[in-house]
């Protein structure tokens, strides 16, 4: 505000002082025409006006100028510290568009860590088996196959490398297609128990060996009849009891539950093995996390499992949740659509 003061009194002083010397002249000029010719002193008057007049306007358009310019800056300055200002249409739209921006950069750099983790997880899991076939080779030029015995155990061992890579690019490949809605899921009704008992004597010599007990508490009040694709569903089963078979302890258990509601059956498939911390629980469905890295290598995981699981069941149109306690053991619960339900 001093500084506007300052403005309009410098105005006010150049206009004064501009006046007094026309009056000066004015006064010097009537002094001079009683001397002079009248005609001559017109002349003389009007050049001398115009040579004022403009150097009066030119003084004054520039500090007008000044002033104009000044006001300008200060409204825009107050204009930005106005809280009212963040309540203007056009403000609104543009800090909403600031923040979409800020969101999608946030995406973006999560999609690039996940990218470069992701990545750097596939380069792992296919090194480690390529390593040790490479080493067996190694080991059989360097004159190994002249022993037989040696021969075919590094044969074994290489062919099970071998396996585990097939493995990984197999669902890595199914996960792939999930992804893009590649897979078409062939669904049939089917008797879930039937399913169930098929998975389970497929793994009981896995289960025995660990000394791990699988029990089952199925629910035959009503029909367990269900709309699936049914090799899906037993991949689904198989991943699941498998990881507990994996994760569980020397004399544990296993517990199958499965239960009716009145458009689907619920399944539960719970273990009281080593636990799941809750850090490691947010992210247990992403492909390649392991909870216990060496151990799930040693017994030949993929670390695609659960991912694959998800992925089958998000197909089915459900989900599935997992609750755990370190030390304590993890249980999986999803459901499945009944066959009533798409007669």
């Amino acid at each position: 505000m001093a500084k506007k003061s300052s403005n309009l009194r410098g105005i006010l002083v150049h206009s004064l002082i501009i006046t007094l010397t026309c009056l000066s002249v004015l006064y010097l000029s009537q002094q001079w025409i009683n001397h002079h010719n009248t005609l001559s002193w017109l002349i003389s008057l009007g050049g001398l006006f115009i040579l004022i007049f403009s150097f009066t306007l030119i003084l004054n358009r520039y500090y007008l100028y000044r002033i104009f310019y000044t006001y300008l800056k200060q409204f825009l300055r107050n204009i930005e510290k106005d809280p009212n200002f963040k309540q203007n249409k056009h403000s609104k739209e543009l800090y909403k568009f600031i923040k979409r921006q800020k969101v999608k950069s946030e995406k973006l750099k999560l999609k690039e860590e996940f990218r470069r983790e992701f990545l750097g997880n596939v380069a792992h899991e296919l090194k480690t088996p390529l390593f040790s076939i490479e080493g067996y080779i190694l080991a059989l030029l360097d004159g190994a196959m002249d022993d037989r015995e040696i021969l075919k155990k590094y044969l074994q061992r290489s062919m099970h490398n071998i396996e585990r890579i097939n493995t990984i690019i197999n669902d890595l490949d199914m996960i792939t297609q999930f992804q893009n809605n590649m897979i078409q899921l062939h669904r049939r009704g089917v008797d879930f128990n039937d399913l169930l008992i098929e998975v389970v004597e497929s793994l009981e010599l896995k289960a025995e060996n660990n000394q791990i007990t699988i029990h089952q508490d199925i629910d035959t009040s009503a029909s367990l009849d269900i709309q699936v694709d049914p090799d899906k569903i037993k991949q689904v089963l198989t991943n699941l009891i498998d990881n507990a078979i994996k994760y569980g302890k020397s004399g544990g258990h296993i517990w199958i539950t499965v239960r009716h509601l009145k458009e689907f059956i619920t399944v539960s498939i719970k273990d009281d093995g080593i636990g799941i911390s809750q850090d490691d629980l947010n992210r247990i469905f992403e492909r390649f996390y392991r909870v216990d890295s060496s151990r799930a290598r040693k017994s030949g995981g993929s670390g695609l499992g659960l991912s694959i699981v998800k992925h089958i069941l998000e197909a089915h149109n459900t989900v599935i949740k997992a609750h755990s306690i370190e030390e304590k053991g993890t249980t999986f619960e999803f459901r499945l659509p009944k066959k009533a339900n798409f007669a």
